[in-house]
């Protein structure tokens, strides 16, 4: 359960940019259409989580490193095509979207020139653009369990001042705020698809990032809940407080604001350090996609990238909300069909199947390695027909499960292994002994020789 809550975090810190932690995607996706947005966040709760462990499972069914694999796998070209086109123009617009919400965000907190935040944002994603990005991001991640406090207190303190009268409520949303999306059951479907294909590249690398297709499911299962869950909670508290907040950039900094002035500055920051974070893996995963295979023209091609964005950023971060984001929602509510209309077919078989088998290997592994057990000739024979059952390349699935077993042994304090003195057999892991003879030999223990 630890891994799963970690890669949680890890996807919810993806799936979060400066319209969700803002609050204003919330105040025209669902606070536009009074009591039926809290409708349309009820059903976000339902559908968001069922998506995401679909996504992160696939990603770790397929050991993939980019979307681009898992969707050439599931589905026909035209639409993988669409897809990939689809998510890449998404990494885009989310990306210079984030350095306007950068400017708003120390517009509205502190009152500097929307120029400001947003020139200060492009100096950051330039700077450690350069740098180790996975450093870089895995330290911002450490914001996501503040900002999601943040936003949660924001919520609960707008709901424990409930309007007088509610009557009024419905009209003034639906009269002063312009929804992005026209009714509330098509804003719904448009907002999970653009959360979808906002987060489902990094997702899916997530995935990708951990051989246990159980862990990785609920995991995702459990970021597209939390996501799911604050964002009802701020729909509701929003609508409570719309009559406030109806005309603001940043919603969300507005009730923590009224909290405390003090929380609103911490906010502020936090908030811009996630917007930072979502900007600087945009950019990054998006220029990685345009050369793909010449990492010399990097650095040029990140920073044009970098600098089309901030003259776009320029344009009115609640206008690139409302126009941007449901066009690219649009294109997500494909993406969801496929990854549902997939995984019911055929997925949620073939995976679980995999995802026995791979506790199989690993059960296995643990009983090769382990001098405390035993490990026979039709333990070999079995291990050896698991391995080459699966649909990962042989040498790249043993070797990346004997790392984790590895690890865990190391770890455990009732075992007698010895991580220091270990070797693993290179000739083991490309597959070049017979399974079938006894004589095989697996590792090499300078501790124990035998």
């Amino acid at each position: 359960m630890k891994r799963a809550f970690a890669i949680a975090m890890a996807y919810f810190g993806v799936t979060v940019g400066a319209g969700f932690a803002s609050g204003q995607e919330m105040l025209q996706y669902y606070v536009a259409h009074g009591w039926w947005g809290i409708l349309g966040a009820i059903v976000v709760l339902l559908i968001m989580p069922l998506t995401a462990m679909i996504a992160l499972q696939y990603g770790s069914y397929f050991q993939a490193s980019s979307h681009k694999r898992v969707f050439t796998s599931i589905t026909s070209k035209i639409p993988a095509t669409f897809i990939d086109y689809a998510v890449t123009a998404t990494q885009f617009a989310v990306a210079f979207v984030m350095l306007s919400g950068a400017g708003a965000n120390l517009h509205q907190q502190f009152g500097l020139p929307l120029w400001v935040g947003s020139t200060l944002m492009l100096i950051l994603v330039l700077v450690f653009g350069m740098m180790d990005v996975d450093k870089v991001t895995n330290a911002i991640g450490a914001i996501t369990p503040v900002v999601i406090i943040f936003m949660t207190l924001a919520a609960i303190a707008a709901l424990t001042d409930p309007p007088e009268p509610f009557d009024g409520i419905q009209e003034f949303a639906t009269t002063h705020i312009d929804p992005a999306v026209p009714n509330w059951w098509l804003s719904t479907l448009n907002y999970i698809g653009l959360s979808m294909m906002g987060g489902v590249s990094m997702g899916v690398v997530i995935g990708g990032a951990n051989l246990d297709t159980k862990s990785a499911g609920r995991g995702g299962f459990l970021g597209g809940f939390l996501f799911g869950a604050i964002l009802l909670l701020l729909v509701v508290g929003m609508l409570f407080q719309v009559t406030e907040l109806y005309d603001d950039a940043l919603p969300t900094l507005t009730l923590v604001n009224e909290i405390h002035p003090a929380l609103g500055t911490i906010a502020a920051l936090a908030t811009y350090l996630m917007i930072f974070s979502t900007a600087l893996g945009s950019f990054y995963a998006l220029t990685r996609r345009l050369v793909p295979n010449n990492p010399k023209r990097f650095k040029p091609v990140f920073i044009v990238v970098v600098f089309i964005g901030y003259a776009l950023s320029f344009v009115d971060f609640a206008t690139l909300v409302n126009t941007v984001f449901p066009a690219l929602g649009y294109a997500g509510i494909v993406m969801i069909v496929v990854l549902i209309g997939t995984w019911f077919m055929r997925g949620r078989g073939i995976v679980n199947e995999e995802s026995s088998r791979r506790d199989k290997i690993r059960n296995l592994i643990w009983r090769m390695l382990d001098p405390n057990e035993k490990f026979t000739t039709a333990h070999r024979a079995q291990l050896s027909r698991e391995v080459f059952s699966s649909p990962l390349e042989s040498t790249k699935l043993r070797s990346a499960m004997a790392e984790e077993v590895i690890d865990e042994l190391d770890a455990d304090s009732s075992s007698d292994f010895d991580k220091d003195s270990f070797e693993l057999d290179q000739q083991w892991v490309q597959g070049r002994y017979d399974p079938t003879q006894a004589g095989e030999v697996r590792i090499v223990n300078e501790s124990d020789p035998k």
